[in-house]
């Protein structure tokens, strides 16, 4: 993490379920159209970033989306109470661009004030507008974020207007979700050696609450619980081979 605002909108390594979760909404499964919905967990400093690049640049019937349960988060653990805080917070939370920031690019704040369940409802529409062949969300999560979704539902927790505007979107247009959750993982020494590389964003106090190495056990748990698809990625491969572990995560 580091970015401000996000700049967007089965394994490669070990295949923990091979069952992805399907919400069952289409009156017509059989003709239905699907959209795999890819929810990926990691700590920061683990290549996230680098990930959902890949998805966004390589496939046309794919909507990436960064962080979008950040805000929330944000709103909760920020103001410096937990020794956690931003520089870019106020016009964050906001919605509304520093001066220094191009005005081109005001859109992208204004959107950080939707919620993880309305992103995702104008994920679906887009993809559904752009081709009705289906497609995928790619959402990249970090692990710390996690106390807001709702693992059994795989909706934002707490949270109903637009999880049922996507549900009555999914019947009217006969659409299939299918989610699959996975945890892209570094070692942790790593990912702690890299944490001061952008201690200009977020500071120097490695807090649990912003590292979020248990927290990535607790999703594995929860996930597998669930009986959800979940893929293990080792960030090393990933940066090692880009190429193969990318074939391999889409084959």
């Amino acid at each position: 993490m580091g970015r401000y605002p996000p700049a967007h909108d089965d394994c490669i390594g070990r295949k923990s379920v091979s069952k992805a979760t399907i919400e069952r909404f289409p009156p017509n499964r059989n003709m239905a159209t699907k959209i795999t919905v890819i929810h990926c967990w990691s700590a920061p400093r683990s290549r996230s970033t680098a990930l959902l690049y890949s998805f966004e640049a390589a496939r046309s019937n794919t909507v990436a989306l960064d962080e979008p349960l950040y805000r929330r988060w944000l709103q909760e653990k920020g103001g410096g109470t937990l020794g956690i805080s931003r520089p870019y917070e106020e016009a964050f939370l906001a919605g509304i661009p520093p001066a220094d920031e191009d005005a081109a690019d005001a859109w992208r704040w204004q959107r950080e004030q939707q919620c993880f369940n309305e992103r995702i409802y104008h994920a679906v529409d887009t993809l559904l507008n752009n081709n009705n062949n289906g497609g995928v969300v790619f959402a990249k999560q970090m692990a710390k974020f996690a106390t807001l979704f709702d693992f059994e539902s795989n909706w934002e927790s707490g949270e109903s207007k637009w999880r049922d505007k996507c549900h009555e979107l999914l019947l009217e247009k006969n659409v299939q979700l299918v989610h699959c959750h996975v945890l892209l993982v570094r070692d942790p020494v790593s990912v702690l050696g890299s944490w001061n590389n952008s201690s200009d964003v977020h500071g120097s106090n490695p807090h649990p609450d912003e590292i979020g190495i248990t927290q990535l056990l607790d999703i594995y748990a929860k996930a597998i619980g669930g009986n959800h698809a979940v893929v293990v990625i080792d960030s090393d491969d990933l940066a090692d081979d880009p190429c193969k572990s990318l074939r391999d995560l889409c084959s």
